[in-house]
């Protein structure tokens, strides 16, 4: 996603995505979102890489309805700075901000430093990290319930081309345990299927489930959700 022959590549994308779940309630959604990616030139000495700097910035926002419930504007934001000191390791810093009043979450904050290992077996990416984030999060109840908690956080990535050109498929997991009690842990799982229908334009699938085992008070233990979406790069 990088182009080719820039000293400093960047990249940018929009996302529009509709969902609608009927079930036991009638929940219904519609998102934007933007995508924006940055690489610093090649700090090389004697072909050798040094470093390189990548930022990466995503900010959504959607508006979702429940039953007979008054729609509600959620907001999601992140940030992310690596430093990659070879072709396959680096480390990162990030910051998180997201909000789910549906599950009375007013608002999840985070930060955090883990480290990153880049691979590539023919055409497979996989990237994977362990470190350590800071989380404080606020239920919103008659009472605000406030957490703060120090979790280590582990995660695998793998992207894989099924038609090259055409179709890629991808999945990520999140293991996030509290350090002082591994039984409070949080998992995060996602896959993605990209269609590409049109040079910059493709057409993605996706499904996500998030696990809690301690939830605040007012959240779901398991959270899935599945999405269509359209996107266009330039």
């Amino acid at each position: 996603m990088m182009k080719k022959g820039a000293n400093k590549p960047f990249n940018a994308s929009t996302q529009l995505s509709y969902t609608e779940i009927d079930s036991k309630s009638t929940f219904s959604s519609f998102g934007a979102s933007l995508n924006l990616r940055y690489m610093t030139k090649l700090n090389t000495e004697n072909n050798k890489l040094l470093f390189q700097d990548r930022f990466f910035a995503t900010f959504s926002a959607k508006k979702s309805k429940k039953d007979t419930e008054d729609i509600q504007d959620n907001q999601f934001f992140h940030l992310r700075y690596t430093r990659m000191f070879n072709s396959w390791f680096g480390l990162e810093a990030l910051g998180q901000r997201d909000e789910d009043l549906f599950n009375s979450l007013e608002r999840r904050q985070l930060y955090g430093l883990t480290s990153r290992f880049d691979f590539k077996i023919n055409k497979t990416k996989l990237i994977a990290g362990v470190g350590s984030i800071r989380e404080k999060e606020i239920v919103n109840l008659k009472q605000r319930e406030i957490t703060n908690t120090t979790r280590l956080s582990s995660h695998l990535n793998i992207v894989t081309p099924l038609k090259e050109d055409l179709v890629d498929f991808s999945f990520i997991v999140y293991f996030q345990p509290a350090i002082n009690e591994f039984s409070d842990y949080r998992m995060f799982f996602t896959s993605l299927l990209d269609v590409h229908l049109y040079k910059n334009l493709k057409f993605s699938f996706s499904h996500q489930m998030v696990q809690d085992s301690l939830p605040p008070t007012g959240v779901p233990k398991v959270t899935a959700q599945t999405k269509q979406m359209i996107t266009y790069s330039f």
